[in-house]
């Protein structure tokens, strides 16, 4: 079964670019603007796009998860 790693960025290159990496950073700024939701969406659903693409370009109708991790949740962040 082939494997593939993607990731936002080549963390090795020169020019690499210190960038917001999870929900977590959402209302934080990045490039001089604030980090919206919907910002965080449109990206993380441009991610999503992408491995469809790439799974039907290899003809993959099944993916196998090994491991699962729960890091951050906007959920109880809310001040009331």
């Amino acid at each position: 079964m082939p494997t593939l790693l993607i990731h936002k960025y080549d963390k090795s290159n020169p020019n690499y670019i210190q960038d917001w990496i999870s929900i977590s950073d959402i209302g934080k700024i990045f490039y001089g603007t604030v980090l919206t939701l919907d910002k965080y969406l449109k990206i993380e659903n441009s991610y999503i796009q992408t491995i469809h693409e790439i799974l039907d370009f290899m003809k993959i109708d099944t993916l196998e998860i090994r491991a699962i991790e729960k890091g951050f949740s906007l959920q109880g962040t809310s001040k009331n």
